[in-house]
């Protein structure tokens, strides 16, 4: 789809935004760059591009409404806008380093229910995790909308823990984030990315965390690639 991008209007730690000349639409650029460090993994925002690409499609045909419009180069898709919802649902279902520390439990612990935990998306407060009544009270969501965010957030867990488990891997955490489409409906969707930047995936074989067995991360983005 030829779509001609504007000038940047963001430059996050992972991804880049343009505007496009299509009206509500816009391009998230994956860039190569490692969260929080200048060091750059070669392919890596092909990977993750395609990882996104791949599960918003998957997530659609099991009726979860995405933000996801079109396929574009390698390393970008095109996007609906959306009015986003400055929540982060982080859904656990391993205990990681960070998890195990929290609530002395052991690292690698398979929780027996999956835990959803919400963030509020403000850097200056430090991100701090609140629950769904902080969200309606700050005029962020109403009630129905964080019940129905909740709804769906257990829903793409559970969906995207069977089709991990069909690639011999195990989903530890999922990160996702949500918008209101801009049309009249007002619908809650799926926005920004589920790649390998916001999700924690294990090997079902060793119960290792997957970047942990490569020598290399630009080797461990291409066995994911072929893997997903």
């Amino acid at each position: 789809m030829e779509i001609k991008k504007g000038k940047i209007i963001y430059n996050g730690t992972t991804k880049k935004i343009y505007p496009t000349e299509e009206e509500g639409l816009i391009v998230l650029h994956f860039k190569d760059e490692l969260p929080g460090t200048q060091s750059k993994v070669k392919n890596k925002g092909n990977v993750n591009a395609k990882i996104s690409r791949t599960l918003f499609t998957f997530l659609e045909s099991y009726h979860v409404l995405t933000h996801l419009s079109d396929s574009m180069q390698d390393n970008e898709i095109l996007v609906k806008e959306a009015d986003v919802i400055p929540v982060q649902v982080v859904v656990w279902n391993i205990a990681d380093k960070d998890f195990s520390k929290r609530f002395k439990i052991k690292k690698g612990f398979m929780l027996e229910y999956p835990v959803v935990e919400l963030y509020l998306k403000n850097k200056d407060v430090k991100n701090p995790m609140i629950s769904a009544d902080y969200a309606s009270a700050f005029g962020h969501a109403t009630h129905d909308e964080m019940k129905e965010i909740d709804s769906i957030s257990r829903k793409i867990n559970a969906v995207l823990k069977s089709f991990f488990s069909r690639r011999k891997l195990l989903l530890g955490k999922i990160v996702l984030e949500y918008g209101r489409s801009m049309n009249d409906e007002k619908r809650i969707m799926l926005v920004d990315e589920i790649s390998a930047d916001s999700t924690m995936l294990y090997d079902s074989d060793n119960g290792l965390e997957f970047f942990s067995k490569f020598k290399s991360l630009a080797e461990a983005y291409r066995v994911m690639d072929e893997r997903i």
